[in-house]
C-alpha cells in the first residue's frame, strides 16, 4: 500500500523524524548506540525539496548541538532509514 507523502517538505521532514523513533523501538541495538542526549538531522537523499529545507535548518540545529548533545544524522531513502551518522561513526540500519 501506498504512502500518501504531504506537499509540504517540511511536513515531510516531521514524517520522517517519527519513522526515525519507530526504527529507535524497533532496534534496541541502535538504541543503545546512540547518546544520551542529541539533536536530531533528518537527510531525505531521495527528496531534494526536503532535503534543502533540512540542510537550510542545520544552522538552527547546530546552535542547540552544545546544550543538547552532538548531531545525529539520519538518512532516509524512500522513508526507510539507511543508517545513522553519528559522532565518530555511522551505524547501517539494521534492515539495509
Amino acid at each position: 500500500m501506498a504512502v500518501t507523502l504531504p506537499d509540504d517538505p517540511k511536513a515531510r521532514l516531521f514524517q520522517l523524524e517519527e519513522r526515525f523513533q519507530e526504527c529507535l523501538i524497533q532496534d534496541p541495538e541502535l538504541f543503545a548506540r546512540m547518546p544520551e542526549r542529541f539533536v536530531l538531522v533528518v537527510w531525505p537523499l531521495d527528496d531534494p525539496e526536503a532535503l534543502a529545507e533540512a540542510l537550510a535548518d542545520l544552522r538552527r540545529l547546530r546552535a542547540w548541538e552544545g546544550e543538547e548533545g552532538p548531531l545525529v544524522y539520519a538518512l532516509f531513502r524512500e522513508g526507510e532509514l539507511l543508517g545513522v551518522v553519528l559522532p565518530g561513526e555511522v551505524v547501517p540500519a539494521r534492515a539495509a
